[in-house]
Formats: C-alpha cells, structure tokens, sequence
C-alpha cells in the first residue's frame, strides 16, 4: 500500500491531491533457469473525475536461462544465454487538480457608476476523463560469450497506448478554447541494444567499450473521429510529435520585390512554397509535414582506457531528429546570425524584424548530432602521495574531465546548439578537476 497525499488551503490559491496504490507480486523460480512473475496493481488518484479514480493495471513475464540447460553446459565460448518475454501495463495521471471541475475566473465589470468584480465559468466539466493506460509487450535476449568478455542484450517492445490525456482544441463558438479528455491510441514500436566488450586484459594495460542504440517509430492510431485533427496537429498514421506547417524555400530578395507583393511580402520577409496542386496563392492546404521533434533513434559509444598509473576514457552521443533553432518567436535576436539586410541577401534568415508573421519558418532545422559527450582523464597519484611523512593512503587520483565537450557535427551547422530549444535554454560545457582519495 503506498499513498501520496498533498493537502493544502485551497482558498489561499494552493492546490491538494492524493493517490493511494495497493500492489501484489508472485515470483517463482526453478533451477535457476526459468523464472516467472507476476503482479498487479491498483491506483486511484484524486485528480480523475469521480468514478473513473481508479485504475488497475496487471503485468507478466518469464525468462528462461538457456546457458543453464545441460546440452549447453560444456560449451565454453557460451556464458550466458537468456530469453525474456514480459507484457505489462501502465496507467498515467498526469495533469494538474481540478481539471475534471467547473472553475470560474474574476473580470472587472461597471454597473452604473460603480466597478466591481463578476464571475464567469473558465473550464468545461468532463466528468468522464479516466487513466490513460499503456501496454506493452517486450521480447529481449541477453547474452555473454568468452566468460563475458563480450556482453549485451536486444530488446524489441510494442506499445499501445489508449486514452491519452491530452489537452484537446475546441470550436471559438463554445466560448472555450480547450479541454482535457481521453483522446485516441498511439503505437510505438521499437529496438534497444546494447553491448559491452573487454578487448585488453592485462596486469598493466586495459581496454574496454560500451554502445547503445535505441529506434523507435510512433504513431496515432485513432482520434475521437476517423479523420485527422488537423487544428491540433495529430494525424492518423503521424507521430504525436510531428511538424505540419508550411515549407520554407528562401527569403524574398531585391529583385522579387513585385513577386512579393503578390504575397503581401516584400524582400526580406520569410518565402514559402505554394504547393502543386492547391488553389492559388498560399492557403491552409499548402501546409505539409516537415519532420518530427522527437528523434527516431538515439546512439552512443564509449572506450575506457588504461596503462600502468593513467587511465583515460570518452563517449560520443548521436542524435536524429527535427528541433528549432535559437531565434523562433520571432524576436530573439542572436549577434552570429547571419539576418537579411538590403546590402547582406541572406537566404536562410530573414529581416530582424518581429511584424513577419512566417518567420518562424526558418527556424525548423534537422536536429542530427554528434557529440563528444565526455572526456576523463586521470593519474593515479599514490606513490606521490605516500611519500609525504606521516600520510598513509590506499589510493589517490588526480583526474580532469569535461562535460558536454564539443559537436563533431551538426546538420545545422555548428553554430547552432541541436539540443537547445529557445535562447532562454542552454547546454553548458563544464570542465571538473578532482582529486579522489582513500584511506
């Protein structure tokens, strides 16, 4: 049984909220070579609307040791060998309390000579809105070869996820903008891998490596309609992250100044393409999907080294995906941008001006990075120290290490940061000096 409970003056602007959660688990293993479990789990929070507060959520999984049967005993080069399948599911709460009320804001009002506050509803009721469940189904392989000198695992996982909590648009007419609600089912399928390897071995040399590499394609697969949501953004068959706008081809130039006009632009305004086969001029159809913020695979890679008292390691971190640049809002300037100006025809960014209504535009970028992520020298300092009287110590290093070190590439080009979303974020590059003792 666990519970979480928040309990505070509601009238004084604070918020209150609990959740209370009661889980069981059965395991079962035999010989050491086939293991099962089992659980389940009920959660109730306070958050959801009355008679969808609870939710109960069950899992299983078996795994079978392979390496542990006896027509695999005598085979040497074999370490470890296991098969693993597992389904679970999951439940999310996640929004903020009283998102299942009716709520009222203040607006001054004048009555006759005098002003005063009235009230008037600010949210919709959904007495409906429940967990959002997902369910996933994972095959995985573990493996170890030449007494796990070489060691990694696969995984392959299919999740279906139903009644997304999502913040859903509504008609002006309603006199709402929005409402949260239980809102179609998403898939997503993918494969982790990893692998870990020791190639050196040896009284006064080691050397060592690790890699990752995770996939993943997402998409929706229903909405409260058969149709695509298209003034939210979320299209049947589209991840939930995709990007549908207009495709940006340039920036209008001197010269295309009457061309311009036809737009209501003039030259240093953003030039997007009106599509083939739409009607004239640019409209909502001329809108296509350009990418996905969230990246489709992720990869990294690491050495440790070592010889005698000097040890050295590093890792590289590989990203794919679509981001947005550092000036989008429109009026973020940044000194190394390259602007249009009437004497600089840039063709990538637009006038410094905020009454370009596109501009944002140019700002989508192919978020695909490489990175070397750390860096870590060391010295094993010992003997050094030992030698100082009266100091008697089981080991000392002296290290230095940086973080976040530099981009090897950036299919935005490097001055731009790939992982940095506004102006407002950073990723800072940190450089630590250290000395590790133990007595």
């Amino acid at each position: 049984l666990r519970t979480n409970t928040e309990n505070k003056d509601i009238g004084s602007g604070y918020s209150g909220w609990s959740m209370a959660s009661f889980m069981g688990r059965l395991r079962y293993d035999y010989l050491g070579k086939y293991l099962f479990n089992a659980s389940v789990r009920a959660d109730g929070s306070s958050r959801l609307a009355e008679g969808h507060k609870w939710g109960t959520f069950l899992s299983a999984g078996l795994d079978w040791r392979v390496s542990s049967e006896d027509f695999l005993k005598d085979v040497d080069w074999l370490s470890n060998l296991k098969f693993r399948v597992s389904y679970g599911e999951v439940g999310n709460q996640a929004i903020s309390v009283y998102q299942t009320l009716a709520t009222l804001d203040s607006y001054p009002v004048i009555f006759g000579d005098t002003g005063l506050y009235a009230y008037r509803p600010s949210s919709l009721i959904n007495k409906d809105l429940g967990w959002e469940r997902s369910g996933t189904a994972n095959y995985g392989i573990d493996f170890g070869f030449f007494k796990d000198r070489l060691t990694g695992s696969v995984d392959i996982y299919h999740t279906k996820t139903r009644d997304l909590l999502m913040r859903r648009s509504l008609p002006i007419t309603i006199g709402y903008n929005s409402i949260y609600d239980n809102i179609g089912s998403t898939e997503n399928f993918g494969v982790e891998t990893t692998l870990n390897g020791s190639l050196i071995r040896k009284k006064d040399v080691y050397l060592d490596f690790f890699g990752t590499f995770a996939y993943n394609d997402s998409k929706i697969t229903k909405l409260t309609t058969d149709s695509d949501d298209i003034s939210n953004g979320w299209f049947i068959g589209k991840p939930l992250s995709i990007i549908y706008d207009y495709e940006f081809i340039g920036i209008w130039q001197n010269d295309e100044a009457a061309e311009a006009a036809k737009y209501n632009c003039v030259p240093g305004d953003v030039k997007i393409k009106d599509q083939p086969g739409t009607s004239e001029g640019i409209t909502a159809d001329d809108r296509v999907f350009i990418g996905q913020r969230n990246p489709k695979y992720i990869a990294s890679f690491g050495l440790n080294f070592g010889y005698k008292n000097f040890d050295f390691s590093a890792s590289l971190f590989n990203h794919d995906g679509y981001g947005y640049n550092l000036i989008n809002g429109g009026n973020r300037w940044c000194a190394d941008v390259d602007y249009w100006t009437p004497d600089n025809p840039s063709n990538r960014w637009p006038k410094a001006s905020s009454d370009n209504a596109n501009r944002g535009l140019c700002a989508y970028f192919n978020g695909n990075y490489i990175k070397l992520q750390d860096i870590t020298i060391g010295y094993d300092i010992s003997k050094l120290v030992n030698r100082i009287p009266n100091i008697n110590i089981a080991s000392a290093r002296f290290y230095v290490q940086a973080r976040n070190f530099a981009y090897l590439y950036s299919a935005a080009g490097l001055h731009i940061n790939p992982e940095s979303t506004s102006i407002e974020l950073s990723v800072p590059r940190t450089v630590n000096v250290g000395l590790n003792l133990n007595f």
